[in-house]
Formats: structure tokens, sequence, C-alpha cells
């Protein structure tokens, strides 16, 4: 009698936990940035050393990427970026921001947060293979002139 309960307590265990083992597939890593005082960066509040590099209308400026402002990430990793810009905020003629990855002059939208609505995400899955540089920026009323860019790179 004991070994039919030991080989029943063993078999339900089993059929609970193998396919619970046989499901559980790992999360992809995740990326918390933030959008402040009309720059991206690691955590608010962002300062002016956070510009990743200088752009123009027509794209990137050759040699000024700033090595402090790049940002190392895992491929497959969820970066989020949320919106904490106080600065904005009390602008009346400031809409919000947005990020558009390079892709030439116009770029490639990923999203966009509005100003006086809390604190709003915008969240990219990276699939970019190692080595990959992304460089990104916020189009609304030309920020990215006055230096809202940022730079990721894919490890």
């Amino acid at each position: 009698m004991r070994r039919i309960w030991i080989g029943l307590v063993i078999g339900c265990l089993a059929s609970v936990l193998v396919p619970a083992a046989a499901q559980a597939k790992p999360k992809p890593p995740r990326l918390q940035l933030a959008i402040s005082n009309f720059r991206f960066c690691r955590s608010a509040p962002c300062s002016a050393l956070d510009a990743a590099y200088a752009r123009t209308d027509s794209g990137p400026v050759a040699g000024t990427d700033n090595p402090m402002a790049v940002v190392d990430v895992k491929r497959g990793t969820i970066v989020t970026w949320t919106y904490h810009d106080g600065t904005c905020d009390g602008l009346s003629d400031c809409p919000g921001h947005n990020i558009y990855f390079e892709n030439g002059a116009t770029g490639v939208k990923k999203g966009a947060v509005p100003a006086r609505k809390g604190p709003r995400t915008i969240s990219v899955k990276l699939s970019q293979k190692s080595g990959t540089v992304i460089r990104y920026y916020c189009t609304v009323n030309g920020h990215y002139m006055f230096g809202m860019t940022g730079e990721l790179r894919i490890t």
C-alpha cells in the first residue's frame, strides 16, 4: 500500500511540475530609460550631458557621438522610455515628445508621449544583431536640434 501511495504522489507531482517547466519561457530582459528636460537618459532628471549626438534635418552629424550617453543593451531587450519632463509640461507650446529611430533623413517612428498627462511610456523590443548602434531622436518641434537624441548599442 505504501508503494502505491508513493507512486501516486510522484505521479501527481510529475504531472504538475513537468508541463510547467516545459512551458516556462525566459522573459526578455527589460531596460528603463527616461524622457526628461528635453533629453533621453538612464534616469531622470536628464542633463545637457545626455545628448547622444548632434542632428540636423538631414540626419546625424558625423563625429558628434557622445560616448557618455551611449547605453549598452542586450539583443532582445524591451526598452521602455518613461516621460518625466516637467520642463516640457511647463511650456504651453510643448505637446510632448516622440521617438524616431534613425533611418536616413526621415527616421522610423516608434511612439509618442503627450505632455501634461503624467508618466506615459514608449516601449520597443530590440531585435537588431549584436554590434548594431541605434541612434534615435525626437522630431516634435525640432527638439533633436536642441540635443534630444539618444544612442543604444546592442551587445
